[in-house]
């Protein structure tokens, strides 16, 4: 399953056109948030996504929690979960949610973090990264419980980051 994820485009239609050009053969595309365009221009490009804190996306839901191969998504933009000073709250909602990886934008920062088992994601900005780094989105591509990252940047489709990982077997909840 070929996951694009990108996150923070803030109004920049062009942008999301060259993604969704350049990864025609992609399951599915997800916008973190903040893209400033409606769901339904998202929607009628096969795009679907969670809101980010501009009011823009009205019809998207805060979060998500989807399954691709065997592997639990949580899906969500992060400011509800403070994620610009840090990381704790969005880890717990991750864990009281039973996933396996967290997809989040919010901070204009890429970000690939292992937390014990689970993965924290975030694929920066397509439009304005923090600290000057390139303007970047992932493909993400999973296998069974086997998750393959990469941070690519606008434009020219270079390779910046490959993260590859094989997520230990899921455990059934206490109690079952």
């Amino acid at each position: 399953m070929k996951l694009v994820v990108f996150s923070d485009n803030h109004r920049d239609k062009e942008v999301v056109d060259w993604i969704v050009k350049h990864n025609q053969n992609a399951d599915r595309i997800i916008s973190l948030g903040d893209s400033e365009m409606k769901e339904h221009e998202l929607s009628s490009m096969g795009i679907f996504g969670v809101k980010g804190n501009y009011p823009f996306e009205p019809d998207f839901p805060y979060e998500l929690v989807m399954e691709y191969g065997e592997i639990r998504f949580f899906i969500t933009h992060g400011h509800r979960y403070f994620v610009k000073t840090g990381l704790y709250t969005l880890k717990s909602a991750l864990e009281s949610r039973d996933c396996d990886v967290a997809l989040f934008g919010h901070t204009h920062q890429a970000i690939i973090e292992k937390d014990n088992h689970r993965l924290l994601i975030n694929p920066g900005s397509t439009t304005h990264p923090k600290l000057g780094i390139e303007k970047t989105y992932m493909i993400i591509n999973v296998e069974k419980r086997t998750i393959s990252i990469d941070l690519r940047e606008i434009y020219t489709d270079k390779l910046i980051r490959k993260h590859l990982e094989t997520l230990p077997p899921r455990r059934e909840p206490y109690g079952l």
